[in-house]
């Protein structure tokens, strides 16, 4: 596990955010100093996702290949994650950007619809 992303907590100041994946699902947790713990599963709050992304990088999932016939599988993953069909051609031609363990439950969930993929670190 890394060494966590400094937040701010309302109770104590400061607390350390992770996000990990757990089985198929994607995880999260914010260990504040006072020892209090939040978790959760599943999309994380935004302000704890931007300071994740600010600290290790936003990472790209994209297509190795056009899905071609993949395409409805696609959609269907795409939908289970909550994702409008009307960003499907955009996700498809540009791919879709979040922390690490976000593209990777992603990817994992694609994969098994038959969808090559790359990971790749933007910054």
């Amino acid at each position: 596990m890394s060494d966590g992303t400094a937040v701010p907590t309302s109770c104590c100041g400061t607390g350390r955010v992770y996000d990990f994946v757990a089985g198929e699902r994607l995880g999260w947790s914010v260990d504040h100093e006072c020892g209090a713990l939040e978790c959760g599963r599943g999309e994380l709050p935004e302000n704890l996702r931007r300071a994740i992304m600010e600290h290790y990088g936003v990472f790209r999932l994209r297509f190795a290949e056009d899905p071609g016939s993949r395409r409805v599988a696609v959609m269907k993953v795409l939908r289970e994650f909550g994702m409008p069909l009307s960003r499907l051609k955009a996700v498809l031609q540009d791919g879709l950007t979040g922390t690490e363990a976000e593209m990777t439950v992603a990817r994992r969930h694609l994969a098994r619809a038959g969808v090559a993929l790359v990971l790749e670190r933007q910054g």
